[in-house]
């Protein structure tokens, strides 16, 4: 990775009842999220606009927010140095974080998976995030009255 972030490093993320190694980059208020050092495009991009930091036990700290996958994304440094390193930038990044800052090498395309998520496709592939995309956003769809079926009749409980 070539790109100059504010703050990279390996971290374990807790999944599915364990910590995975990962790797997290910092620019501005997005953290791109990769599964591993090497890895040619991120898994993740996450806004921390409106996001909450919380210092854990030990080497472990936690971001909440509306733009962070699953709502919480729980994370193990792996030193004390590189917990305070994170925790730092993190509460840097968040303290200055605006409305709508996505990263501007990103194009937001929504998704079709649902309400509220949207990827975003870097110049290496496809990333997913959550947007700021609310179910307002969408109406759905119509049938034109002439294509309405007529509601199914049944019989009346207790009539001859």
């Amino acid at each position: 990775m070539s790109e100059v972030w504010d703050c990279c490093g390996p971290v374990q993320r807790w999944r599915n009842l364990r910590y995975q190694d990962r790797w997290m980059a910092l620019r501005g208020q997005n953290i791109h999220y990769y599964k591993s050092a090497n890895a040619p495009s991120p898994r993740h991009i996450m806004d921390l606009f409106g996001a909450v930091l919380t210092n854990g036990a030990g080497l472990v700290f936690s971001l909440r927010g509306p733009y962070i996958p699953q709502g919480e994304i729980k994370m193990k440094a792996p030193s004390e140095k590189e917990k305070n390193k994170w925790y730092t930038a993190l509460d840097k990044a968040i303290a200055t974080a605006k409305p709508g800052l996505i990263d501007a090498n990103l194009q937001r395309e929504p998704s079709l998976s649902g309400f509220g998520s949207a990827s975003f496709r870097t110049g290496n592939g496809l990333a997913t995030g959550v947007s700021p995309l609310s179910r307002s956003d969408f109406s759905p769809p119509q049938t034109p009255p002439s294509l309405q079926s007529p509601p199914p009749s049944s019989p009346r409980l207790g009539s001859p």
